[in-house]
């Protein structure tokens, strides 16, 4: 499914570039008037149907053959070979015949058209260096995708204007006329890790420095820990079994994880090198879905211990279950609030899964979004300002955020891919998150303003 989204995105932007292209044709047409040599006459053809068999019944009009190529422009390859030399285009992911005396559209993620370059299709291409400021020079472009790149200093002014680019997730500015940084930051965002595996449920360290991980890498799903840039991976736990969802105590001695190595899921509790591992719960039923008390008291958990999933609290230690939601409805995903006074959830309890928030007795329970998609994954932010989450109101599992009243809901990126769990960091300025978008799930950090 994935790889049929991103196919029909790329052909629905090549189909935009085509029919642009076919526009300005068009214009040139009528504003020059017709050739004086003859054209060669369009031949009708039958139409391809459905079934890639052609139907007797409808003719298409097979365009007349171009007479001869226009040569490309020396400008925009001496472009192309800037851009190759400035940021590192040996040890590019992919560089197939570039530099080489290919045709510029035979050159790896270039297009062109009538002898001009009108896209370049260079994300996550492992590009590094120095934005290079003759890219800027390609006035034909219509399509730049740079992004997942690890590029510096600052994006030419003359490409604010290409339709159809992603320069806002490379987190730089533009420059002015001298060449100096100008215009606002804008987001940026990182891919930490990139393997086969699943990877999934990511939990920041208090000081930021690390980040805590899920992983089915060796086989079966495991708790890691990586730097805050995704290097550095170490596993903590090594079993036949599933742990996940793990979760930094507010001091960062400990990580709380569920597990299901006794037969079903309890909640476990571990030194953040992976030694000392303690069973907090012990029951027949599942208990996972857990968050630290911004005290690090008490645990939030849910748990289908009465029949059907509900949100509990307990200490630090697994005593003193106390039982916060009691419906017939699903309950999950609770994230306390930066003063430890309430509870953000996900809730069922009105015909599809919504975000809810009550206080941390249960009581006061309040809810924050109401539409037909499903809603979940409430995170509040370190400052308590916003409430990020997850929705399917755009058709994919999406990120956004919204004021602690569910009001000044913003979607922070729209990529059509399934984007889930999201994490602030301490200082609130970045979110971790899980993201297919490049054929499985990887845990990416992405700047959020303001």
């Amino acid at each position: 499914m994935k790889s049929l989204r991103r196919l029909g995105l790329v052909v629905s932007k090549l189909l935009c570039l085509v029919v642009l292209t076919s526009l300005v044709a068009v214009l040139a047409c009528s504003k020059e008037g017709p050739a004086p040599s003859p054209q060669p006459t369009a031949t009708a053809v039958q139409a391809p149907t459905a079934t890639g068999m052609p139907d007797p019944s409808a003719t298409a009009t097979r365009p007349p053959p171009v007479a001869t190529p226009v040569p490309v422009s020396d400008g925009d390859r001496a472009v192309l070979e800037a851009l190759y030399n400035a940021t590192d285009g040996p040890n590019w992911r992919n560089n197939a015949n570039w530099l080489s005396d290919a045709p510029l559209d035979a050159w790896h993620g270039v297009l062109t058209d009538d002898g001009r370059v009108i896209g370049l299709l260079l994300d996550d291409n492992k590009l590094s260096g120095e934005f290079p400021p003759d890219l800027g020079k390609l006035d034909n472009l219509w399509y730049l995708e740079l992004s997942l790149n690890q590029l510096s200093g600052c994006i030419p002014s003359e490409l604010r204007d290409v339709p159809f680019s992603e320069l806002g997730e490379l987190g730089l500015l533009f420059c002015d006329d001298t060449g100096t940084q100008a215009a606002a930051p804008t987001p940026k965002l990182t891919k930490l890790t990139d393997n086969s595996s699943t990877e999934w449920a990511s939990a920041w360290s208090p000081d930021g420095s690390r980040l805590a991980f899920s992983s089915n890498r060796d086989g079966d799903l495991e708790v890691y820990v990586m730097n805050a840039d995704g290097s550095g991976v170490i596993q903590l736990t090594d079993n036949s079994d599933r742990d996940g969802g793990p979760a930094w105590s507010p001091n960062g001695i400990r990580i709380a994880f569920a597990s299901d190595r006794d037969g079903d899921f309890e909640i476990y509790v571990m030194n953040a090198d992976g030694s000392g591992v303690t069973k907090l719960t012990d029951n027949s039923a599942w208990d996972a879905d857990l968050a630290w008390s911004p005290d690090g008291s008490m645990v939030a958990f849910a748990s289908d211990r009465d029949g059907d999933f509900e949100i509990y609290v307990m200490n630090a230690d697994g005593s003193g279950v106390t039982q916060l939601t009691d419906s017939s409805a699903w309950e999950g995903s609770p994230s306390w609030s930066p003063d430890g006074s309430r509870v953000a959830f996900a809730s069922d309890r009105d015909g599809d899964s919504a975000i809810y928030v009550m206080g941390r007795d249960g009581s006061g329970v309040t809810q924050l979004t109401d539409n037909s998609d499903r809603d979940g994954a409430p995170a509040w932010s370190p400052d308590g300002s916003r409430i990020a989450f997850t929705s399917f109101r755009s058709g994919f599992s999406e990120i956004y955020t919204m004021n602690p009243d569910g009001s000044g809901v913003t979607e922070l990126n729209d990529e059509f891919e399934w984007e889930e769990n999201p994490a602030w960091s301490p200082d609130g300025s970045r979110l971790a998150f899980s993201s297919e978008r490049d054929g499985d799930f990887e845990i990416y950090v992405m700047a959020v303003e303001n």
